[in-house]
């Protein structure tokens, strides 16, 4: 429910004929925000709501969890930017999770080791004189709405190539934060051009997809969509029950994927132990050439200082251009 709430606000302010790519950035990643993204944000909230209520067909009313909080981020009184900054200081400063402290030295420039830390523990991806308000939506927490804050890494969501210089748009005045800035204003100036456009239709919802929801995988079906995306599959759906689903809302050219955070516990051959004794180190040798390889190519923007550990030799073969 909060995943759709918030995207349904973040299609909403697209829609607008005024849409500003920073304000939705703002909205979506950022836990400050300027004074006109607010406001733009209240009208999102209002609009969808009212949409609801006009809406004559059950079938497309919003589910009861969506509305309560997105009732609950429209009543909430206004968050000052010394509260939210505080707020999450306060959280990441006792999260367990210590690999931030890994990325931050890899990066060779001082100013981006201080934005990177700084981004991590505020979540103020965007900070300036101009963002005196708090998010309510990242700055906020309910335990009966559900609403909890994850300590996600924004800048794990941008391609290497953004940051590479044999990029031909690479900038070497920008620093890590600009570009990373840059590559979402830009995506997001193409998406707000395809929504008002017509070319792409968003209608995010809340349903629980299994064998035993056959109206959810019949209307799946009619669809007939071209391209599914799923997450986690493996843990929580058994092999048999996902290909069951899989066959029954799939069309003719229906194409699926997925992937899964914990699925190199579960595949042979992933941790260097898995590999017999004898070609152990064989293949361990090839990862590191494989991995020094592609940090060549980032040109002085990460310091060679190989994976995060010795035993993960996935990464470098199955994915040499994205490290």
């Amino acid at each position: 429910p909060f995943a759709v709430a918030k995207a349904l606000v973040l299609s909403e302010m697209a829609k607008h004929p005024d849409a500003k790519a920073r304000s939705i950035v703002e909205v979506w990643l950022s836990s400050l925000w300027t004074q006109e993204t607010y406001k733009a944000f209240v009208v999102a909230i209002k609009t969808v709501l009212e949409r609801d209520t006009d809406s004559d067909a059950s079938s497309k009313r919003l589910d009861d969890r969506v509305k309560q909080i997105l009732r609950f981020w429209k009543k909430h009184p206004k968050i000052s930017r010394q509260k939210s900054l505080a707020f999450h200081i306060r959280r990441t400063s006792v999260a367990p999770a210590i690999r931030f402290c890994t990325r931050a030295c890899n990066l060779a420039r001082e100013g981006d080791r201080a934005d990177y830390l700084r981004c991590h523990f505020t979540k103020a991806f965007y900070e300036d004189d101009s963002t005196t308000v708090g998010s309510p939506i990242m700055s906020t927490t309910s335990e009966t709405l559900g609403i909890k804050q994850m300590s996600e890494d924004v800048f794990e969501a941008v391609p290497y190539s953004v940051h590479i210089w044999s990029n031909p748009d690479f900038d070497h005045e920008q620093s890590l934060l600009e570009r990373t800035r840059g590559y979402f204003e830009s995506q997001m100036l193409r998406y707000i051009k395809l929504v008002q456009n017509g070319t792409i239709l968003f209608s995010p919802r809340v349903g629980e997809l299994s064998p035993t929801n056959h109206a959810l995988v019949q209307e799946l079906a009619e669809l007939n969509p071209y391209l599914v995306s799923w997450s986690n599959v493996v843990d929580y759906i058994p092999p048999k029950e996902f290909h069951q689903m899989a066959r029954k809302i799939s069309g003719e050219d229906t194409m699926h994927y997925f992937h899964s955070l914990n699925w190199c516990t579960r595949v042979n051959g992933i941790d260097v132990y898995d590999i017999h004794e004898a070609g152990r180190m064989q293949t361990f040798t090839l990862g590191l050439m494989h991995l020094e390889h592609a940090r060549l190519l980032l040109g002085g923007f990460v310091r060679p200082q190989g994976p995060f550990h010795f035993r993960n030799i996935c990464s470098p073969i199955l994915a040499p251009f994205h490290i």
